[in-house]
């Protein structure tokens, strides 16, 4: 293991394909206004908890941001985001907003790129070797030929069986061809004693954990992706973690940047991460979770507290 910053998409015969792009019908596949005060997907309605407008597809891009930084400017820590990297073919599951896909098929114009997500909301540009789908990577995987790269993050709550995903990738990967995951672990950490279980944002995390179980579809533990891709099959697993702080609290440059990133994100992001979870899995009103979002944000802005989550990157090769 390598670590580094130690510092502070209904029907059950869906298959997974990409012969040609999924289009938006304005029927099965166009957000839908739900109960929770946001519009979520509507194809494969509650399998994901988080919304997909206009507010939460702006935290996204922010989101890749991050990564960006974490990454000194790479898309990725495995071999096939160098530069001189000859790249064939490419999978992107849970695309998002499409940015790290946009971004890696203009970086590697050599390959044809592929984009997998529960909602139509990628935008349409893009070079022409770009393909986004509408689907669901929890149905069989049929694709027409298999890929050299399957990049997947922030996928934590978004599936049930993640022994199977990492099969599906296995199986779906040319010999000698790369899977890179990256995922944050919960609940959040603090080295100095500052964060205290009975704050507001350490209980907020606790309840999108409990509620997360209760719908069926829990946190991973990030902790057990090199064990389990090797029990797949996966080669030359490695593993990197890096520190987020929630805010500037952290000192030098490249922290400060990161907490400003991060303190906007969840200020941004709050009530995405929260309203399904707490009122379809704890049964609470949405008065009861913006009470708690209030203490929440105080607590995330103050300095004093040196909270921080820890991402893992996990990457590894299918054998030749």
């Amino acid at each position: 293991m390598s670590t580094s910053d130690t510092a502070a998409m209904d029907s059950s015969d869906s298959t997974l394909h990409d012969e040609q792009p999924v289009p938006d019908n304005g029927e099965d596949q166009e957000s839908l206004h739900s109960g929770y005060g946001r519009s979520y997907h509507r194809y494969k309605e509650g399998r994901y908890f988080f919304p997909n407008d206009k507010r939460e597809n702006e935290r996204l891009d922010l989101q890749h941001y991050i990564f960006s930084l974490t990454y000194q400017g790479r898309l990725g820590l495995c071999p096939k985001n160098d530069k001189d990297a000859q790249v064939h073919r490419v999978l992107d599951v849970g695309s998002g907003t499409g940015s790290w896909a946009i971004e890696f098929a203009n970086e590697h114009p050599e390959a044809q790129v592929v984009g997998v997500d529960l909602s139509p909301i990628q935008v349409d540009s893009g070079p022409s070797t770009l393909k986004f789908f509408v689907d669901d990577v929890e149905e069989d995987w049929v694709f027409e030929s298999k890929f050299d790269y399957i990049h997947s993050r922030m996928m934590s709550v978004a599936l049930v069986n993640w022994d199977r995903y990492l099969q599906q990738c296995y199986e779906n990967l040319e010999p000698g061809g790369y899977l890179e995951l990256a995922e944050v672990q919960v609940p959040y950490h603090c080295d100095d004693g500052t964060a205290l279980e009975t704050h507001a944002h350490m209980r907020w995390i606790h309840h999108l954990m409990d509620a997360s179980e209760k719908l069926g579809r829990p946190f991973l533990d990030p902790t057990t992706l090199q064990g389990r891709m090797e029990k797949v099959g996966f080669q030359d697993v490695r593993v990197r973690t890096d520190k987020w702080p929630m805010n500037p609290w952290a000192k030098g440059r490249r922290w400060k940047e990161l907490g400003m990133a991060m303190v906007q994100n969840f200020n941004d992001g709050l009530e995405s991460f929260s309203y399904m979870l707490c009122m379809k899995g704890l049964g609470w009103t949405k008065e009861q979770v913006d009470e708690l979002l209030v203490e929440v944000r105080k607590n995330l802005n103050d300095r004093s507290i040196h909270l921080y989550i820890t991402v893992y990157t996990v990457y590894g090769r299918k054998a030749e």
